[in-house]
C-alpha cells in the first residue's frame, strides 16, 4: 500500500469509526435555567457498576454573571444511573465560589467514592482543593486543601484518579519556582489529607510544562501523567511573561538586534511539517511494519 492508498484508507476508518459509534440523541445533564448563569468545563467519569448498571457522575462550573462579568463561580455535580437517559432533578451543589471555584475533576475509587478537585479562587489566594462523598453524590465533605505551597501563586488545572488500593493522585499546573511545571499530590486516606507536593516533569529549562492529565495503568497502581511542554521560546519565537512590559520590550529588541526574523519564519515551518498528514501516514506506516 503506498502513501496515498494508506492517507485515504485512514480516512475511511475514521469515517466509519464515527459512523459507527451510534450517538444517541444528545440529553441536557444541567437544570440551570437562569438567564444570568452559565455552565462550562464538564469533567466525567464512572462509578462501580451496579448490577447491569454504571452510573455516570458528571461535575461542572456553574457562573453567575453580571453583564459579562462573572461574579461567582459553583462546582456543582449530576449523576445518570441509566446510562445517561435521565440525570437527577437538581444539580447538587459540591462548593460554592468564594468568589470563585473553577476547572474541576472527578474521580471514583472501587469502593464507590466519589472526588472532586478544583481551583478555589478567594481573589486574594489560589489553592487546589478536593471534595468526598460517600453516598452516590447527595452529599459533600468540607473542602481539603491539597497545595503546600505557603504563598498564593499562579497554579490550577487539578486533575485526579483513583488506583486499585483507593489511594489518589491528583496532579496540576504550579509556578511556584517561576516556570510552570506540573506538581502532584497523593492521599492515602480517601482525600481526608494529602502528602507532600512533588514535582512530577524534569524539565530543566526556562520553558513552561503544564495542563496536566492523570491515569492509572489497568491492573496496576502505577500514575500516568501527560502535559504539554512547548519548546519554541528562541526557536519560533520569544515568550514573555504576561503583564511584563519590561520582558515585552527586552523581547522586541532582541527580535531586531539578532534579526531573528527570517530564523524564526524558518523553523516555523519545519514545526507545521511535524503535524502535517505526511508524518502521520509514515508513523503509521512504521509502526505496522
Amino acid at each position: 500500500m503506498n502513501r496515498r492508498q494508506m492517507k485515504a484508507t485512514l480516512l475511511s476508518l475514521l469515517s466509519a469509526a464515527v459512523a459507527l459509534a451510534g450517538f444517541v440523541p444528545h440529553q441536557r445533564i444541567d437544570h440551570e435555567y437562569r438567564l444570568t448563569n452559565d455552565c462550562t468545563d464538564p469533567a466525567l467519569t464512572l462509578g462501580p457498576a451496579a448490577g447491569s448498571r454504571q452510573p455516570i457522575y458528571v461535575t461542572f462550573r456553574d457562573d453567575s454573571t453580571e453583564g459579562y462579568v462573572v461574579i461567582r463561580s459553583d462546582i456543582m455535580f449530576q449523576k445518570s444511573t441509566d446510562g445517561g437517559r435521565t440525570w437527577l432533578s437538581a444539580d447538587v451543589l459540591v462548593r460554592r465560589g468564594e468568589p470563585h471555584a473553577t476547572y474541576s475533576d472527578i474521580a471514583t475509587d472501587s469502593d464507590g467514592y466519589i472526588y472532586v478537585v478544583y481551583n478555589g479562587d478567594s481573589g486574594s489566594s489560589r489553592n487546589i482543593y478536593c471534595h468526598q462523598s460517600s453516598d452516590g453524590g447527595a452529599t459533600w465533605s468540607a473542602p481539603v486543601r491539597i497545595d503546600d505551597y505557603a504563598t498564593s501563586w499562579l497554579l490550577g488545572g487539578p486533575r485526579i484518579a483513583a488506583d486499585a488500593d483507593g489511594n489518589l493522585f491528583c496532579a496540576w499546573t504550579d509556578q511556584r519556582t517561576g516556570s510552570l511545571h506540573v506538581w502532584s499530590s497523593v492521599s492515602t486516606d480517601r482525600g481526608a489529607t494529602w502528602s507532600q507536593n512533588v514535582r512530577v516533569d524534569d524539565d530543566t529549562t526556562d520553558m513552561d510544562c503544564y495542563q496536566a492529565d492523570v491515569f492509572v495503568q489497568p491492573g496496576t497502581n502505577h500514575y500516568l501523567v501527560a502535559a504539554e511542554a512547548p519548546y519554541y521560546n528562541g526557536s519560533t519565537g520569544f515568550i514573555v511573561p504576561p503583564a511584563d512590559p519590561e520582558a515585552l520590550f527586552s523581547a522586541i529588541d532582541r527580535f531586531y538586534r539578532e534579526a531573528r526574523g527570517a530564523e524564526f519564519t524558518r523553523n516555523v515551518s519545519e514545526e507545521k511539517k511535524k503535524y502535517s498528514w505526511e508524518n502521520l501516514v509514515l508513523s503509521i506506516e512504521q509502526l505496522s511494519s
